[in-house]
């Protein structure tokens, strides 16, 4: 999926609970009409093109209990607005995650001093800020219909996150119908992640 997000979402404010959009090739901002979605429970924009300030409205969002934002190209500013501290702002939020500082992305353009995890985007591995030790796979682990994680597909890769799926995840293969990188390509049922890749 390409393009903005569709301003038709709006017609739903009153009903629309989730809205997962993740590991696409979405471009533009976060459209101010998220806004009236206020019934929304989790909001998935992460793994695409946004750019742009990230809206402050997320933070009177009473009912926003997940909210995923890592691996886009370019969004800035705060999400403090959901925090008090280092905790979530509101009790029922189980998760933020986003492109903020911490050991594996010094470099940020995002601040959250409550965010669970922080992601860097260009090797696709997020940080818990409860565990130092804890860095996992950012990847969105949905694959599209060729096997491949959709994340890899996003038309906006930086040249860093593709050196990074050269080497560290040149294929796929699906265990218990969820994706995981190998080096091993050879393996029976690995599918290659760039088909221009000699790795």
């Amino acid at each position: 999926m390409s393009g903005f997000i569709p301003h038709e979402l709006s017609y739903f404010a009153d009903s629309l609970l989730e809205l997962n959009m993740a590991g696409n090739s979405i471009t533009g901002s976060i459209p101010s009409f998220l806004e009236k979605l206020s019934n929304l429970d989790t909001i998935g924009l992460n793994d695409n093109c946004l750019s742009g300030f990230i809206p402050e409205f997320f933070s009177e969002m009473t009912n926003l209990n997940l909210l995923v934002l890592h691996n886009n190209v370019n969004l800035y500013g705060s999400l403090n607005g959901l925090c008090e501290g280092t905790e979530f702002k509101n009790d029922g939020m189980i998760a933020i995650l986003s492109d903020c500082e911490c050991p594996i992305n010094q470099i940020s353009s995002i601040e959250c001093d409550c965010c669970n995890n922080c992601c860097n985007r260009d090797t696709f591995q997020c940080y818990s800020m409860n565990d130092e030790h804890d860095v996992t796979s950012s990847y969105n682990l949905e694959t599209s219909p060729n096997g491949i994680p959709k994340s890899f597909e996003t038309t906006c890769l930086s040249e860093k996150s593709r050196l990074w799926i050269e080497k560290e995840c040149p294929c796929t293969i699906l265990i218990d119908d969820v994706a995981q990188c190998t080096t091993n390509c050879a393996a029976g049922g690995a599918t290659r992640n760039n088909q221009n890749s000699m790795a």
